[in-house]
Protein backbone atom coordinates (compact mmCIF):
# COMPACT_ATOMS: atom_id res chain seq x y z
CA UNK A 1 0.00 0.00 0.00
CA UNK A 2 1.12 3.09 -1.14
CA UNK A 3 2.27 5.52 2.08
CA UNK A 4 0.35 8.86 1.97
CA UNK A 5 1.29 11.68 4.36
CA UNK A 6 -0.25 14.80 5.36
CA UNK A 7 1.35 18.42 3.88
CA UNK A 8 0.64 21.95 4.33
CA UNK A 9 0.08 23.87 0.58
CA UNK A 10 -1.40 26.85 -0.19
CA UNK A 11 -3.30 27.61 2.57
CA UNK A 12 -4.49 23.94 2.78
CA UNK A 13 -3.79 20.28 4.26
CA UNK A 14 -3.14 17.82 1.73
CA UNK A 15 -2.78 14.22 1.46
CA UNK A 16 0.03 13.56 -1.02
CA UNK A 17 2.38 10.41 -1.62
CA UNK A 18 5.70 9.87 -0.22
CA UNK A 19 7.20 9.29 -2.92
CA UNK A 20 5.56 12.53 -4.57
CA UNK A 21 7.58 14.74 -1.90
CA UNK A 22 10.69 14.48 -4.11
CA UNK A 23 8.62 16.72 -6.38
CA UNK A 24 8.92 19.58 -3.41
CA UNK A 25 12.01 19.27 -2.21
CA UNK A 26 15.08 21.58 -2.88
CA UNK A 27 16.75 21.10 -6.48
CA UNK A 28 13.63 19.51 -7.55
CA UNK A 29 11.22 22.28 -7.52
CA UNK A 30 10.47 23.64 -10.57
CA UNK A 31 10.40 27.52 -9.42
CA UNK A 32 12.60 30.31 -7.70
CA UNK A 33 12.47 30.00 -4.16
CA UNK A 34 13.45 29.34 -1.27
CA UNK A 35 13.66 26.99 2.26
CA UNK A 36 14.08 26.27 5.37
CA UNK A 37 14.97 22.53 7.47
CA UNK A 38 14.42 22.46 10.93
CA UNK A 39 14.12 19.69 13.39
CA UNK A 40 11.35 17.89 15.20
CA UNK A 41 12.61 15.81 17.98
CA UNK A 42 10.16 14.47 20.82
CA UNK A 43 7.35 16.74 19.73
CA UNK A 44 9.72 19.79 19.78
CA UNK A 45 10.83 21.83 17.22
CA UNK A 46 14.16 23.46 17.82
CA UNK A 47 15.29 27.17 16.86
CA UNK A 48 11.97 27.67 15.43
CA UNK A 49 12.02 31.74 15.25
CA UNK A 50 15.50 31.67 14.23
CA UNK A 51 14.82 29.20 11.14
CA UNK A 52 12.00 31.75 10.29
CA UNK A 53 13.76 34.48 10.67
CA UNK A 54 16.22 33.37 7.59
CA UNK A 55 13.16 32.19 6.01
CA UNK A 56 11.75 35.41 5.75
CA UNK A 57 14.60 37.05 4.78
CA UNK A 58 15.13 35.11 1.83
CA UNK A 59 11.62 35.45 0.37
CA UNK A 60 11.79 39.27 1.07
CA UNK A 61 15.19 39.06 -0.88
CA UNK A 62 13.65 37.04 -3.72
CA UNK A 63 10.64 39.38 -3.50
CA UNK A 64 8.19 36.54 -2.58
CA UNK A 65 5.27 37.45 -0.26
CA UNK A 66 5.25 37.07 3.42
CA UNK A 67 5.38 34.41 4.71
CA UNK A 68 2.26 33.25 7.14
CA UNK A 69 3.23 34.96 10.56
CA UNK A 70 5.10 33.00 13.45
CA UNK A 71 1.72 31.97 15.52
CA UNK A 72 0.26 31.03 12.50
CA UNK A 73 2.83 28.61 11.81
CA UNK A 74 3.39 27.23 14.74
CA UNK A 75 -0.40 26.08 14.53
CA UNK A 76 0.05 24.87 11.15
CA UNK A 77 2.94 22.80 12.55
CA UNK A 78 0.97 21.64 15.41
CA UNK A 79 -1.80 20.34 12.90
CA UNK A 80 0.46 18.52 11.04
CA UNK A 81 2.17 16.78 13.78
CA UNK A 82 -1.34 15.77 15.43
CA UNK A 83 -2.54 14.73 11.78
CA UNK A 84 0.49 12.43 11.53
CA UNK A 85 1.55 11.33 14.79
CA UNK A 86 5.01 12.21 14.11
CA UNK A 87 7.52 13.30 16.97
CA UNK A 88 10.57 12.82 15.11
CA UNK A 89 10.75 14.51 11.58
CA UNK A 90 12.31 16.76 9.03
CA UNK A 91 10.29 20.01 8.70
CA UNK A 92 10.75 21.30 5.59
CA UNK A 93 9.68 25.12 4.48
CA UNK A 94 9.15 26.02 1.00
CA UNK A 95 8.78 29.35 -0.84
CA UNK A 96 8.45 29.38 -4.94
CA UNK A 97 7.81 31.32 -7.53
CA UNK A 98 6.56 29.25 -10.67
CA UNK A 99 5.73 31.54 -13.74
CA UNK A 100 2.55 34.00 -12.33
CA UNK A 101 2.17 31.48 -9.14
CA UNK A 102 3.31 31.03 -5.78
CA UNK A 103 3.26 28.50 -3.71
CA UNK A 104 4.16 28.10 0.14
CA UNK A 105 4.76 24.11 1.83
CA UNK A 106 5.22 22.97 4.76
CA UNK A 107 6.55 19.51 4.70
CA UNK A 108 7.03 16.59 7.79
CA UNK A 109 9.01 13.65 6.94
CA UNK A 110 9.39 10.81 9.26
CA UNK A 111 13.41 10.77 10.12
CA UNK A 112 14.93 8.17 12.27
CA UNK A 113 17.71 9.81 14.47
CA UNK A 114 21.67 9.26 13.39
CA UNK A 115 22.74 6.12 15.58
CA UNK A 116 25.19 7.02 18.60
CA UNK A 117 27.42 4.63 17.22
CA UNK A 118 27.71 7.78 13.84
CA UNK A 119 28.60 9.65 16.59
CA UNK A 120 30.69 8.25 18.30
CA UNK A 121 32.80 7.10 15.33
CA UNK A 122 32.42 10.42 12.84
CA UNK A 123 31.46 10.61 9.42
CA UNK A 124 34.37 11.03 6.41
CA UNK A 125 34.38 13.94 3.92
CA UNK A 126 36.26 13.79 0.68
CA UNK A 127 36.82 17.23 -1.52
CA UNK A 128 34.93 18.51 -4.06
CA UNK A 129 36.57 19.19 -7.21
CA UNK A 130 33.98 21.61 -8.55
CA UNK A 131 34.31 25.34 -6.82
CA UNK A 132 31.54 26.93 -4.78
CA UNK A 133 31.51 30.72 -5.26
CA UNK A 134 29.04 32.40 -3.45
CA UNK A 135 28.40 35.97 -2.27
CA UNK A 136 27.78 36.67 1.40
CA UNK A 137 24.98 38.25 1.01
CA UNK A 138 23.61 35.32 -0.98
CA UNK A 139 24.94 32.86 1.50
CA UNK A 140 22.64 34.62 4.08
CA UNK A 141 19.65 32.56 2.05
CA UNK A 142 18.70 28.96 1.40
CA UNK A 143 18.07 28.64 -2.38
CA UNK A 144 15.91 26.34 -4.27
CA UNK A 145 18.91 26.22 -6.44
CA UNK A 146 20.06 23.16 -5.03
CA UNK A 147 21.60 21.37 -7.87
CA UNK A 148 25.16 22.07 -7.21
CA UNK A 149 24.99 20.86 -3.07
CA UNK A 150 22.94 17.73 -4.46
CA UNK A 151 25.60 16.58 -7.08
CA UNK A 152 28.28 17.23 -4.51
CA UNK A 153 26.47 14.78 -1.93
CA UNK A 154 26.41 12.26 -4.46
CA UNK A 155 30.10 12.44 -5.17
CA UNK A 156 30.92 12.29 -1.10
CA UNK A 157 28.47 8.96 -1.39
CA UNK A 158 30.26 7.39 -4.72
CA UNK A 159 33.32 8.09 -2.79
CA UNK A 160 32.26 6.09 -0.18
CA UNK A 161 32.12 9.39 2.55
CA UNK A 162 29.34 11.00 4.18
CA UNK A 163 30.11 14.64 3.03
CA UNK A 164 31.92 16.80 0.52
CA UNK A 165 33.83 19.92 1.63
CA UNK A 166 33.26 22.36 -0.55
CA UNK A 167 36.07 25.20 -1.33
CA UNK A 168 36.62 28.27 -2.80
CA UNK A 169 38.26 29.22 -6.37
CA UNK A 170 40.75 30.49 -4.20
CA UNK A 171 40.90 27.13 -2.24
CA UNK A 172 39.70 28.90 0.75
CA UNK A 173 36.92 25.74 2.88
CA UNK A 174 33.49 27.03 2.19
CA UNK A 175 31.41 24.79 3.62
CA UNK A 176 29.76 21.15 3.36
CA UNK A 177 27.71 20.17 0.98
CA UNK A 178 24.41 20.01 3.40
CA UNK A 179 26.59 21.77 6.58
CA UNK A 180 29.02 23.48 8.03
CA UNK A 181 32.40 23.13 9.50
CA UNK A 182 34.57 23.67 12.45
CA UNK A 183 38.21 22.81 13.30
CA UNK A 184 40.01 22.47 16.43
CA UNK A 185 43.34 23.91 16.61
CA UNK A 186 45.57 24.80 20.04
CA UNK A 187 41.96 24.86 22.00
CA UNK A 188 40.47 27.20 19.77
CA UNK A 189 37.60 26.32 17.57
CA UNK A 190 37.52 27.97 13.83
CA UNK A 191 35.08 28.26 11.67
CA UNK A 192 34.89 29.63 7.85
CA UNK A 193 34.08 33.39 8.20
CA UNK A 194 31.29 34.34 6.23
CA UNK A 195 33.31 36.32 3.95
CA UNK A 196 34.21 33.11 2.41
CA UNK A 197 30.01 32.82 1.15
CA UNK A 198 29.53 29.76 3.73
CA UNK A 199 25.99 29.35 4.51
CA UNK A 200 25.19 31.81 7.96
CA UNK A 201 23.54 28.34 9.16
CA UNK A 202 21.32 28.62 12.34
CA UNK A 203 23.16 25.60 13.80
CA UNK A 204 26.36 27.16 13.03
CA UNK A 205 25.41 30.58 14.89
CA UNK A 206 23.84 27.90 17.66
CA UNK A 207 26.94 26.34 17.99
CA UNK A 208 29.41 29.09 18.26
CA UNK A 209 26.59 30.98 21.26
CA UNK A 210 26.62 27.42 23.04
CA UNK A 211 30.79 26.72 22.55
CA UNK A 212 31.21 30.80 24.16
CA UNK A 213 28.83 29.86 26.64
CA UNK A 214 31.38 26.90 27.48
CA UNK A 215 34.34 29.24 27.41
CA UNK A 216 35.43 28.30 24.36
CA UNK A 217 37.18 30.54 22.08
CA UNK A 218 36.22 31.07 18.54
CA UNK A 219 37.50 32.51 15.61
CA UNK A 220 35.67 32.95 11.96
CA UNK A 221 38.78 33.03 9.91
CA UNK A 222 39.73 31.82 6.32
CA UNK A 223 40.68 27.90 6.42
CA UNK A 224 42.14 25.56 3.73
CA UNK A 225 42.59 22.05 2.75
CA UNK A 226 46.14 21.52 4.66
CA UNK A 227 44.21 23.30 8.17
CA UNK A 228 41.99 20.31 7.84
CA UNK A 229 44.47 18.24 7.60
CA UNK A 230 46.60 19.69 10.87
CA UNK A 231 43.78 20.34 12.58
CA UNK A 232 43.44 18.39 16.70
CA UNK A 233 39.45 18.04 15.99
CA UNK A 234 36.93 18.90 13.55
CA UNK A 235 32.83 18.01 13.27
CA UNK A 236 30.35 19.14 10.59
CA UNK A 237 27.02 21.18 11.74
CA UNK A 238 22.80 21.34 10.61
CA UNK A 239 19.98 20.93 11.98
CA UNK A 240 19.49 17.47 11.94
CA UNK A 241 22.37 16.54 13.15
CA UNK A 242 23.33 19.25 15.36
CA UNK A 243 27.38 18.12 16.08
CA UNK A 244 28.67 15.41 14.02
CA UNK A 245 32.39 14.46 14.29
CA UNK A 246 34.65 14.69 11.40
CA UNK A 247 36.95 11.94 11.45
CA UNK A 248 38.47 11.40 8.08
CA UNK A 249 39.05 12.97 4.86
CA UNK A 250 39.18 10.33 2.30
CA UNK A 251 41.72 8.07 4.33
CA UNK A 252 43.21 10.90 6.36
CA UNK A 253 42.37 10.83 10.12
CA UNK A 254 41.40 14.35 11.55
CA UNK A 255 43.19 13.90 14.52
CA UNK A 256 43.23 11.35 16.78
CA UNK A 257 40.24 9.93 14.20
CA UNK A 258 38.38 9.72 17.10
CA UNK A 259 35.45 12.59 18.32
CA UNK A 260 37.48 15.05 20.54
CA UNK A 261 37.27 16.11 23.78
CA UNK A 262 36.25 20.24 23.00
CA UNK A 263 33.96 18.21 20.56
CA UNK A 264 32.41 16.57 23.64
CA UNK A 265 32.43 20.16 25.34
CA UNK A 266 30.82 21.87 22.54
CA UNK A 267 28.53 19.10 21.96
CA UNK A 268 27.19 19.45 25.73
CA UNK A 269 26.70 22.67 25.36
CA UNK A 270 24.84 22.83 22.12
CA UNK A 271 22.45 20.09 23.87
CA UNK A 272 21.51 22.44 26.43
CA UNK A 273 21.02 25.64 23.97
CA UNK A 274 18.45 23.53 22.50
CA UNK A 275 16.63 22.57 25.03
CA UNK A 276 16.32 25.99 26.16
CA UNK A 277 15.58 27.45 22.50
CA UNK A 278 12.80 24.51 21.27
CA UNK A 279 9.25 25.19 20.60
CA UNK A 280 6.82 22.04 22.33
CA UNK A 281 4.50 20.96 19.08
CA UNK A 282 2.84 17.64 21.16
Amino acid sequence: MKKEVTIYMDGDDQQIQMEDLRALSPGFIKGFGVFETLLLEKGKIHFLSEHYRRFSYGCDRYILPKPPGLGELKKIMVRLVKTSGLENARVRLSAWRKGYRVHFAVVMIPREAFSDKAYREGFSACIYPKFLDRSPELAKIKSLDYAFFLDAYEYALHNDCHEAVLLSSSGAIVEGSRSNIFLVKKNKLLTPALSTGCLAGVTRQAVLLAAKKAGVRTVAVELSVADLHHCEEAFLTNALVGIMPLTYLGDHKIGSGRPGPLTARVSQAYKKLTQAQSDFLV
